[in-house]
C-alpha cells in the first residue's frame, strides 16, 4: 500500500526552534528552526519510507479568523514568535523546495485542517496517511488508514497512534475525542469546555454515556455536583466542540505528482545542507536521498602487520584510508594489506587533495589534526572513523583504550599499528551493525564534530554574554508564561521544581490515574517515566515537560 506523510510544519518548526535556540550560522543567520524541522522531518522519513509527502502550515495572522467568528477568545493571550522564528521560514522553503515537498497554508484554515483534508483524500485513493505533528488535536483524524506520529518531548521521541493504541491510552473509541476535548477543553487553545471538569471526569462520563449529547441527555442520573457544572457550561463545551473540530473540507487539494518521493533533488539537498552546515543531518539522509555514497565496510582478515611498501606515485582511493602521524612521518595504507609512509611536510599537494576527499580512520582524530597543524599542515579530510571515540561508544565501561591496549603492545611498529587500526575498525563496523543506535550517534554526532572541536580547541570560544542574557530571559519569560498556564488549570500556585507539590497536584488535586505510578515514601513519582505514562490525561503534563526542557536549557 503506497504511503502519504503530512508535516504540520509550523508546530515541528516550533519545537525545532526552541530545542535548538542560538544555532546560527558564521554571518548570524539563525538556523536552529530549520534544523530542528529536517531533524524531525528525516527521521520520519527514514521510519516510515513514504511515497509521498507534503508540509501543512499556519498561515500567519489569517488562519484562523473562522475559528474566531465563532469564538472570539479562540487562541487569545498567545504571545507572537520572536523575529528570529519568522526570519528562518524563507530558509524552510528553500529546503523543503530541495526535497520536493509541497508546502500548502489557506486563509481561514489551520494546519490542523489541511492534514484533515489531505488524509481524507488519500484514504478515497485507498492511501495510508501518516501525520506528523506536536498537537494532539490531530487524534482526531486516526482511523484505518491515518496514524498520527507525535512528538511528545525534544526532537526525536515520537509517539505512534493507530486506533488500538488510541484506544489502549485513553479508554475511549477515536469518535469520542472530540467530544473529550469539549467538555475538558484546551488550555493551549484557550477553549474552556466545561469549567471544572477535568480529563478524568471527561473520559468516564463518554464511558457512560458515549457522546456529549448522551451525557446532556443523562443529567439526572450525574452526580448533582458535575451535572451543575455540566449544566452551567453546556454553551462552552458545544462551541468548544465546533471550534475545536478540525475541518476536513479544506478548501485545498493535495497535488500527487508533486509530493511523489522521485522529485527529490539529490545534489540541491546535498548543495543546501551543506551551505546551512548541517553536515550531520546529510549523513542520516535516508539511502535514496543521499548524493553519493557510503564505502562499504571492509572485508578484513586478521594480520598481525601490514606489508610495507614505497609511496606511490598517485593515490587511487576506492575505501577508508587508514592514516596516522608517527614522530613527523605520516603512514598510510589504502587497502588494508599494505602500508608506505612519507615525512608529512614533504607531501605532495596532491596528497592532501585526495586524503581530503576521503574517509580517514585513524586511532584519535582531533589529535591528528593538532599534531597536523603544528607541523604547519591544514587539512580537513571530509570523513573520519575515530577509533578511540568508537571504541568508548561500544563500551563506555572499558577503562583502558589507549592505542597500546588496540595493538596489544607498547612499543608497537608503524605496520603494526596500522595492521590493529584494520582490525579495530572492522571489529567496529560489525558492532555499528549489531547497534544502529550507537552507529547513528557515532557517524551523526561525535565523528563529524572531531574537526570542530579541534578549530575550537585551536582558536578558542568567543562569547557574547548579551547573547546569553536574551536568551536566557526568552527561556525565563517562556517558563514564566508556562507557569501561568499550569496555575490557572489547577486554581493556585505550586512549586512545580517540588516533586512533592507537583505529585500533590497531579494525583490528589487533578485526580490523575496512579495505576502502574511508582510510588516513593511519601507520594507518587513525577519522573519522565512515570508522565510518559500519563501523557493525554491532562494538558499539563506536557506542559511540564516543556517547562523542564526549558529550565535545562536556562540553566546550561
Amino acid at each position: 500500500m503506497k504511503k502519504l506523510a503530512v508535516i504540520d510544519g509550523k508546530s515541528i518548526f516550533y519545537r525545532g526552534y526552541y530545542a535548538m535556540p542560538g544555532l546560527s550560522l558564521p554571518d548570524g543567520t539563525p538556523t536552529g528552526g530549520v534544523y530542528g524541522f529536517a531533524s524531525i522531518a528525516i527521521e520520519l522519513i527514514k521510519k516510515l519510507e513514504p511515497d509521498y509527502v507534503a508540509v501543512a502550515w499556519d498561515k500567519p495572522k489569517t488562519n484562523i479568523r473562522k475559528r474566531r467568528e465563532l469564538y472570539p477568545e479562540y487562541k487569545a493571550g498567545r504571545k507572537p514568535a520572536p523575529a528570529d522564528f519568522y526570519a528562518q521560514v524563507p530558509i524552510l522553503h528553500e529546503l523543503l523546495d530541495a526535497f520536493g515537498w509541497p508546502f500548502y497554508e489557506l486563509d481561514d484554515y489551520e494546519a490542523d485542517d489541511i492534514l484533515g483534508a489531505f488524509a481524507k483524500q488519500a484514504t478515497e485513493k485507498g492511501i495510508e496517511t501518516c501525520l506528523l505533528t506536536s498537537d494532539l488535536d490531530a487524534l482526531q483524524l486516526v482511523g484505518p488508514l491515518t496514524k498520527v506520529y507525535a512528538i511528545k518531548n525534544g526532537l526525536s521521541n515520537l509517539e505512534e497512534f493507530d486506533i488500538p493504541a488510541f484506544e489502549a491510552k485513553y479508554g475511549l473509541e477515536v469518535e469520542q475525542f472530540l467530544d473529550l476535548k469539549a467538555l475538558k477543553g484546551d488550555a493551549s487553545d484557550n477553549l474552556p469546555g466545561v469549567p471544572g471538569v477535568g480529563e478524568k471526569t471527561a473520559i468516564s462520563l463518554l464511558q457512560d454515556y458515549r457522546t456529549l449529547d448522551g451525557v446532556y441527555e443523562h443529567l439526572e442520573d450525574i452526580k448533582p455536583s458535575v451535572a451543575k457544572k455540566l449544566e452551567a457550561g453546556k454553551e462552552l463545551a458545544y462551541i468548544s466542540k465546533e471550534v475545536g473540530k478540525i475541518w476536513v473540507d479544506a478548501p485545498v487539494e493535495l497535488d500527487w505528482a508533486v509530493a511523489s518521493v522521485d522529485d527529490t533533488d539529490l545534489e540541491k539537498v546535498a548543495s543546501i545542507l551543506k551551505k546551512l552546515r548541517f553536515t550531520s543531518l546529510e549523513k542520516r539522509l535516508p539511502k535514496h536521498m543521499q548524493f553519493g555514497h557510503i564505502p562499504n565496510q571492509p572485508d578484513t582478515q586478521v594480520v598481525a602487520a601490514l606489508k610495507e611498501a614505497p609511496w606511490p606515485e598517485s593515490f587511487l582511493i576506492e575505501q577508508p584510508v587508514f592514516a596516522e602521524l608517527i614522530g613527523e612521518d605520516l603512514w598510510v595504507s589504502l587497502d588494508e594489506t599494505t602500508c608506505f609512509h612519507q615525512p608529512a611536510q614533504r607531501l605532495a599537494k596532491a596528497s592532501w587533495q585526495a586524503l581530503e576527499l576521503a574517509t580517514i580512520v585513524t586511532y584519535d582524530a582531533k589529535d591528528l589534526y593538532h599534531r597536523l597543524d603544528a607541523l604547519g599542515i591544514s587539512v580537513h579530510f571530509g570523513e573520519v572513523h575515530d577509533l578511540r571515540q568508537g571504541a568508548f561508544l561500544i563500551n563506555p565501561l572499558e577503562r583502558d583504550r589507549s592505542q597500546a591496549a588496540l595493538v596489544g603492545k607498547e612499543g608497537a611498529l608503524p605496520t603494526e599499528v596500522l595492521a590493529a587500526n584494520v582490525r579495530a575498525y572492522a571489529d567496529q563496523c560489525k558492532s555499528f551493525d549489531e547497534e544502529p543506535k550507537v552507529a547513528e550517534i557515532a557517524r551523526t554526532f561525535d565523528f563529524p564534530l572531531t574537526y570542530l572541536l579541534f578549530k575550537m580547541e585551536k582558536r578558542g570560544v568567543k562569547i557574547d554574554p548579551s547573547k546569553f542574557a536574551t536568551l536566557s530571559k526568552e527561556l525565563g519569560d517562556e517558563h514564566q508564561r508556562l507557569e501561568q498556564e499550569m496555575y490557572a488549570m489547577v486554581g493556585y500556585e505550586f512549586n512545580i521544581g517540588s516533586p512533592a507539590q507537583l505529585s500533590e497536584v497531579l494525583f490528589t488535586k487533578l485526580q490523575l490515574p496512579t495505576t502502574g505510578i511508582k510510588k516513593g515514601k511519601t507520594a507518587y513519582s513525577t519522573g519522565q517515566a512515570e508522565l510518559d505514562k500519563l501523557r493525554g490525561q491532562h494538558p499539563i503534563i506536557e506542559l511540564i515537560e516543556k517547562t523542564r526542557e526549558l529550565a535545562k536549557l536556562k540553566n546550561t
